[in-house]
């Protein structure tokens, strides 16, 4: 596959494989081949013939880690660019590789384990999707291109109801897309020819019962059934000496009426087939509509064709209408085959429908339950966040009755202290009082016994009126023994 076949679905960024998998083979440099004497050849992106191509299945192969891109299939090319996945996402990484993606170097081993891991469930996931993608692009190409392959009973007279319900079930059961892509190729009136009486007398002798119909010609152009019908049944008629087929016979110079009988019936036969193109070109009603329509215009093919077998078998001599009859038989045999395709072809238009349907309900349910998954996550993360807010207002109360407690024991605190000082200070002051007091007293008392020595000394008694004095007062004392003496007692009557 060329550069530009390449790009015709990613950016070169996207397809050229600049890291290969870890494979466990070294690739080896032209440096080491020019070592070795040898050249390296070349990695070109086109294919060789008889070379195998890069697919969803074989690109990670050690065979391949010299390929210029990443794939060269085209369908696998196709299959990423339907689901707009790079080639380059489907390669395994390595730790190495993982670690220059997240760009720190400073990353656990474990943590890289983990991310490795998670990446590869990813890669194996568009893996899956892109080969589920190719596996449908590879049916898509086998339902258009496949050839016909479509047979026949070649026999007129052995069409009978085993053959049909035989032909019908296994259309029914198993429709061919061979069958139905026969019925989309366009046939003309003038390939059915007109045959005269002597030369189809000739040439029917030398049919060939086993002969098999032609293989229908594929074009994209859908084409009436009765075209078809007339194209495939001319195999069973006696081929034609002219080529036109309303080309006179100048041999012959009576009158044909079997070839009158066959021109009127290919004349009617011609004016249904322009109806039911009409009808199958038609755009108007719907799909469903069209189906209905062409049915019913089967349907009325096959019914003038038994009335003019009924006809003929009646009207013409034995011959002429054996010949008919068998030409009717045919005829008759591919229209129902044709209908029985017909049937097919609306029994595989609702399988497909059901399975589009049972699909979408599929898809529904997944995107339900994704939808589902999604609002239980969202769900989750919204408890978490309000758990986490509810911790929070929860924390910040108890901050702040923590804070209002120590603020009322710091004021507890201060006030005891304050009350402590307040009666220090009535302690101070009471003891400065005393003090007071006490040295008040001392110097009373100090100035009291200043003043008896300067009484003494200003009094002129000597010794022995003193001690006369003391014996008389010692002598009042024994007398009156039961007077406690006192100490001012004492002074007064000393200073008495």
């Amino acid at each position: 596959m060329s550069g530009n076949d390449a790009a015709r679905f990613f950016d070169t960024s996207g397809c050229l494989n600049l890291t290969r998998p870890t494979t466990g083979t070294p690739v080896l440099t032209s440096s080491t081949y020019q070592r070795n004497g040898r050249r390296r050849p070349v990695s070109s992106s086109i294919q060789n013939r008889g070379q195998l191509k890069i697919d969803l299945y074989n690109f990670d192969n050690i065979d391949n880690a010299d390929s210029k891109y990443v794939l060269t299939s085209p369908r696998s090319l196709e299959a990423c660019a339907r689901l707009n996945i790079k080639p380059v996402i489907l390669l395994p990484k390595r730790l190495a590789d993982v670690q220059d993606d997240i760009g720190s170097e400073k990353v656990r081993l474990s943590t890289l384990a983990d991310v490795r891991s998670q990446m590869e469930v990813d890669r194996l996931a568009n893996l899956q999707r892109c080969r589920e993608e190719r596996e449908k692009i590879i049916r898509e190409e086998a339902l258009v291109y496949a050839p016909s392959t479509k047979m026949v009973d070649p026999q007129p007279s052995s069409v009978n109801d085993g053959s049909i319900r035989r032909t019908y079930a296994e259309t029914k059961f198993n429709p061919s897309s061979s069958l139905i892509h026969g019925l989309e190729q366009p046939t003309t009136i003038s390939s059915v020819p007109m045959r005269s009486e002597s030369n189809t007398a000739i040439r029917f002798s030398e049919y060939d019962a086993n002969a098999q119909l032609p293989p229908r010609p594929t074009s994209s152009v859908r084409p009436t059934v009765s075209n078809s019908i007339l194209k495939s049944s001319s195999a069973r008629w006696p081929p034609p000496l002219s080529s036109s087929y309303y080309q006179d016979d100048s041999h012959e110079d009576q009158y044909d009426p079997r070839a009158s009988t066959s021109a009127n019936f290919v004349d009617d036969v011609q004016r249904l087939n322009k109806s039911l193109q009409r009808m199958s070109t038609s755009d108007s009603g719907s799909k469903q509509h069209k189906n209905d329509r062409y049915m019913n215009g089967l349907e009325n093919v096959k019914q003038m064709i038994e009335r003019r077998a009924t006809h003929s078998a009646v009207a013409n001599d034995p011959e002429t209408a054996a010949f008919e009859k068998k030409q009717y038989e045919v005829l008759l045999g591919h229209y129902d085959h044709e209908l029985k395709i017909q049937k097919a072809r609306e029994n595989a238009r609702r399988a497909d429908a059901e399975k589009q349907v049972e699909r979408y309900q599929s898809l529904l349910h997944d995107f339900s339950d994704q939808s589902m998954a999604d609002e239980r996550r969202q769900n989750e993360t919204r408890r978490k966040i309000n758990k986490l807010h509810h911790s929070r207002q929860l924390y910040e109360t108890l901050q702040a009755k923590n804070y209002e407690q120590q603020m009322a024991d710091l004021q507890k605190r201060r006030y005891e202290l304050q009350n402590e000082m307040v009666r220090k200070d009535r302690r101070t002051k009471h003891f400065v009082k005393e003090k007071k007091d006490t040295m008040n007293l001392s110097r009373s008392l100090a100035k009291s016994s200043q003043d008896l020595r300067e009484y003494l000394r200003e009094t002129n008694e000597n010794f022995n009126e003193r001690a006369k004095k003391a014996e008389l007062t010692s002598s009042i004392l024994v007398k009156n023994t039961k007077v406690p003496v006192n100490r001012r007692h004492l002074q007064s009557s000393i200073r008495t």
